[in-house]
């Protein structure tokens, strides 16, 4: 053991420092080397001494990258280099993994127990190297550090840096791990000098060509700064004449009003972006502020305050002071109309308006952020103190302010081609400097191509700094050097492999045929043992997940069904709370409990799929009102609007669409306390080919930015507290994007925190007819403005809908609806509610969060609780006007008679009192032999409810011996099982039977299957 690590540690020393070596001849510096000599020493380690040293290449890796990292001169941000270093390491082990496994079965010599040079050389160079120039690739395009435009550079320089370092130091090291009779110490010094001569001589060469290079690039890239830098002192200037013209209006109108004084700074700015405005600041003292504001206030026909701003990006009145410096005058208005009265000394530039004065010029203050800049970008002021009436005055009468946004000017100098490939900073002077922009790239090169350029600014110094990317020095590197170095390489290679060549003449070709045929034979009964193991493993899963929800669903049917006929016979309240909370947890196990069946098919590829035309308003509009009722407890607000340009109908699987519309609506009100969730279903297009976008939308906390990489992964949920506050699995997601990539679509994050979710479906539009109800006999008239409130009731009635201005407009427009009128009143704006209760004689919907207990309006009204969809609206308008709900009791014996056969006797009992409960005689069979015998006693059998999985004879047998019989042809057999996944449905279908019934099931449930095959059921309760 302790050999081994020190063979290790010996493999990880010597990669690290050959790796260190490397990247001192990269191009870009300690970016991507062309020769990359630790890469043949880590295979060749590998292929002498056995796979136990992986743990030394990998650490050796590990090593060079950190001290690449580190030699950047940059802090190293361990998010994004733990997974770069783990790739590129794991990359290297493969890489020396392969190339030992291709060597030894491909290019060894058994008898003389080493390997065939030249073929070995190509097998462990350009072959192997594939691999961990795929990871390498690959991991910098994962963490953002190559983009697209690069990765072919980048995968061939890496590629070909492993195949050149391999094939370089190959001869070099071979004779010391493979001694023999004809590789001598002697021969081999004798035969390598010539070698290293070569090596020498290139690395020579390379090295004064690249320090030239290097030189030229930095001159590059200092004459962008200096451009750049040149551009911005322009735009400043331009901004200071704007400065000058407004100074000399103002003396010449003193007294200009406010109107005038932007229409000349609109003028005078013209398109000019770099301005951003200009305000004329005049000192107002305590004693003056009363009568001051009172006279503008007369001037702008407006009440007029001075104020000072409240920290929340509004304004205030401002606190009492000695003295004020007031925005009198402001432009362009557009912009900044809402300053006019700010106190621009409780912005924090007093001091610069006092340096101004002294001075008597011009002067730039600090960075601060407008109040009413919503996207809180930095400003700053250049102040000019202004001397209208009296020049040898102390005190200037006031100070004309710029406003210059650091972002327009750095937008207006340098443009995207300039910008490109660069990351750029503007800082104010030394000693305290402030960031005024920003361009990051998280690719920037060493701080030795970083260059800083002054801007000369009223009362500052500015500093431009400009640091290239990697993306720019692949742009400007030249390839003189790389050429240079890589055909030295080549040559050194060649001379060595010539030299290894005539040291090595042993090799019997009959012997490599057998040793190879041996491995074949032997791989390939490996192949066929791990065949048949795969091909176990795969049955015994099959098998196990039958069992799995065979065994779970069964006992919990017992608990459901119970509750169920338990609920209806308590008189306590509290009781049947405690009954209703059971049942609503026993539900929840039943949905975790199909989550988790619902992967294992999934990855077993047990998920089958079917293509029948469907409508899709029905399937949205399904999914939403499942969640009403919950979403109504909550208070929040639920929206379906369906675009008039969605087809009626679409070819696919409604049950599994409706699935996975389920899930997102069902995790939207989950997540969301209060506020609103809509979907949004409308036509889109990608990759050139139509498709159906159904978007979840809502106004809960979002996703975090550092979960939007898990957030589909298995059993996890965006901030692991929600597992406790929430509840579910976690698999949800999973399952819905796998379910939508198995029908060509897939399931995305469109938007995150802090403004809510929206998870869009998207699945390939296959569109075909489908029937669409209308209201021609109605008009709806919208007594609501909520965009969503609208939008619904036109996707609901698109033809009879008229929307209404204001509350004022609202019994005109009814007046000139004609007959059978509707009012839809959305209950959640308040605004329109007595507008509604004008109203004499008027039919009103109200459309509300939650069912109120009795109308507050006269007139006849209904409730409709959201979602606003079209079956609820035509529900409400062409039903009774007060619904009511038909009581849940057993009814009438309706003179039908069911054999229900179970070998569970819980479920048996379940089955059994849902049917009396509905006035049905049931006769019961614990067997399947039981079940034939009652069959052919009992010709006036209306129905069986057949379980599937029961000892001796199954359902499957029993339902084939039954369909036997003369008189069991035509009775109905429904399938009641635990096992509802495809394969199962088919087995039940094949062995005759007529519908499948999914335990746990409801009272409901069971009743409408029923009721679908015997047809005096229909009217049972529901």
């Amino acid at each position: 053991m302790a050999h081994t690590w020190r063979a290790n540690a010996a493999v990880a020393g010597g990669y690290w420092l050959l790796g260190l070596a490397a990247l001192y001849l990269a191009i870009p510096p300690l970016i991507a080397s062309p020769l990359w000599p630790a890469a043949g020493f880590a295979s060749l380690m590998v292929m002498r001494f056995g796979y136990r040293l992986a743990p030394g290449v990998f650490l050796g890796s590990v090593l060079a990258i950190l001290t690449e990292a580190a030699l950047r001169g940059e802090p190293i941000d361990w998010a994004v280099q733990t997974p770069l270093v783990l790739m590129i390491s794991s990359g290297a082990v493969a890489r020396s993994h392969l190339a030992t496994w291709l060597v030894r079965r491909f290019a060894w010599d058994a008898e003389a127990d080493h390997p065939i040079h030249l073929k070995a050389m190509l097998l462990a160079g350009p072959v192997a190297t594939l691999v961990s120039a795929v990871f390498g690739t690959g991991s910098l395009a994962a963490v953002g550090l190559a983009g697209s435009d690069q990765l072919l550079y980048v995968w061939f320089t890496w590629w070909l840096g492993d195949t050149v370092g391999t094939m370089a130091v190959w001869p070099v090291f071979t004779p010391f791990l493979w001694t023999g009779p004809h590789r001598s110490l002697r021969n081999w010094m004798l035969g390598t000098l010539p070698v290293f001569g070569v090596a020498a001589a290139t690395m020579g060469v390379f090295v004064l060509v690249r320090a030239q290079e290097h030189d030229l690039e930095s001159e590059v890239y200092r004459d962008e700064a200096v451009h750049i830098a040149s551009h911005v002192e322009v735009e400043v200037k331009r901004s200071l004449d704007v400065l000058d013209a407004v100074r000399a209006m103002l003396r010449e109108h003193p007294a200009a009003p406010l109107e005038e004084y932007q229409r000349f700074v609109d003028t005078v700015v013209g398109n000019d972006l770099s301005t951003h405005g200009v305000a004329w600041v005049r000192p107002v003292h305590r004693d003056e502020r009363a009568a001051y504001e009172q006279a503008r206030s007369a001037e702008l026909a407006r009440p007029f305050q001075i104020t000072e701003p409240d920290g929340q990006g509004g304004y205030r009145p401002a606190g009492a002071r000695d003295l004020y410096l007031v925005v009198h005058l402001t432009a362009p208005a557009t912009r900044h109309n809402e300053t006019l009265g700010l106190d621009t000394l409780s912005t924090g530039s007093a001091d610069t308006y006092g340096i101004a004065a002294r001075s008597r010029s011009r002067e730039t203050t600090a960075p601060f952020r407008l109040a009413q800049d919503k996207e809180g970008r930095l400003s700053v002021l250049v102040i000019e103190p202004v001397w209208l009436t009296s020049p040898s005055a102390e005190e200037p009468d006031g100070y004309l302010a710029l406003l210059l946004r650091p972002s327009d000017l750095m937008a207006a100098s340098a443009g995207p081609a300039e910008a490109e490939g660069l990351d750029i900073r503007l800082l104010t002077s030394a000693p305290q400097p402030n960031l005024l922009f920003e361009q990051r790239a998280d690719d920037r090169l060493a701080p030795e191509f970083q260059h800083t350029v002054p801007i000369d600014v009223p009362g500052d110094n500015w500093q431009l700094v400009i640091t290239p990317t990697l993306g720019s020095a692949v742009t400007h590197a030249s390839l003189a050097p790389w050429f240079l170095l890589l055909t030295g390489s080549l040559t050194t290679a060649g001379l060595g492999l010539l030299v290894q060549s005539l040291n090595d003449r042993r090799g019997e070709v009959q012997l490599t045929v057998e040793r190879q045929t041996r491995d074949l034979a032997r791989q390939n009964e490996e192949l066929a043992r791990a065949r048949d193991a795969a091909e176990a493993a795969n049955r015994a899963k099959s098998t196990f997940i039958a069992t799995l929800s065979h065994e779970l669903r069964t006992p919990l049917h017992g608990v459901t069904g119970m509750l169920e006929l338990l609920e209806p016979t308590l008189h306590s309240e509290q009781q049947r709370n405690l009954a209703s909370t059971a049942l609503e947890s026993a539900s929840a196990l039943l949905a975790v409990i199909g989550d988790l069946l619902d992967v294992a098919s999934l990855e077993s590829g047990k998920v089958a799929f079917v293509d029948e035309p469907f409508s899709v308003r029905d399937v949205t509009e399904d999914a939403m009102c499942f969640v009403a009722a919950v979403a109504a407890r909550k208070h929040i607000n639920l929206w379906c609007i369906v675009d008039p340009a969605v087809p009626t109908g679409m070819v696919g699987d409604p049950a599994r669409v409706r699935q996975i519309l389920l899930n997102l609506v069902g995790n939207a009100v989950k997540f969301t306390p209060s506020g609103r969730v809509c979907m949004k279903v409308q036509l889109d297009e990608h990759a050139g080919q139509p498709e159906i976008v159904f978007r979840v939308e809502d106004s809960g906390p979002g996703v975090a930015k550092e979960d939007l990489t898990r957030i589909f992964e298995p059993f996890y949920q965006a901030q692991q507290g929600h597992q406790r506050s929430y509840g579910g699995t976690g698999l949800g997601l999973m399952i819905s994007r796998d379910m939508a990539r198995s029908m060509h679509g897939d399931v995305a994050l469109e938007s995150t925190s802090p403004e809510g979710s929206c998870f869009a479906l998207r699945l390939p539009l296959r569109a075909t007819e489908m029937p669409r109800e209308h209201l021609a006999a109605h008009t709806l008239v919208l007594a609501g403005n909520d965009p969503c409130f609208v939008a619904s009731a036109f996707a609901a009635c698109p033809t009879a809908t008229r929307e209404v201005g204001s509350p004022a407009q609202l019994a005109a427009a009814v007046a000139d609806a004609g007959d059978n009128v509707w009012v839809l009143f959305h209950e959640d704006e308040g605004e329109w509610s007595e507008a509604v209760q004008a109203l004499e004689d008027a039919r009103v919907i109200a459309v509300g969060s939650q069912i109120a207990a009795s109308p507050p309006w006269p007139g006849q009204v209904r409730r409709l609780l959201k979602p606003l969809t079209s079956p609820r609206l035509h529900a409400v308008i062409e039903g009774p006007a007060q619904p009511t709900s038909p009581p849940r009791h057993a009814a009438p014996p309706s003179g039908r008679r069911f054999l229900v056969v179970d070998d569970h006797g819980i479920s048996r009992f379940v089955a059994v009192a849902v049917l009396r409960n509905a006035g049905h005689e049931v006769i019961e069979a614990e067997s399947g032999a039981e079940a034939v015998t009652v069959i052919e006693a009992d010709p006036h059998i209306d129905a069986v409810l057949m379980d599937c999985q029961m000892p001796g004879m199954d359902g499957y047998e029993t339902t084939r011996r039954i369909r036997a019989l003369p008189q069991g042809a035509a009775v109905p057999i429904l399938a009641v099982t635990a096992n509802v996944g495809e394969e199962d449905r088919r087995a039940c279908t094949d062995a005759g039977m007529d519908d499948v019934i999914g335990k746990p099931f409801t009272q409901e449930e069971l009743l409408a299957c029923v009721a679908r095959h015997v047809s005096s059921a229909s009217s049972l309760p529901h």
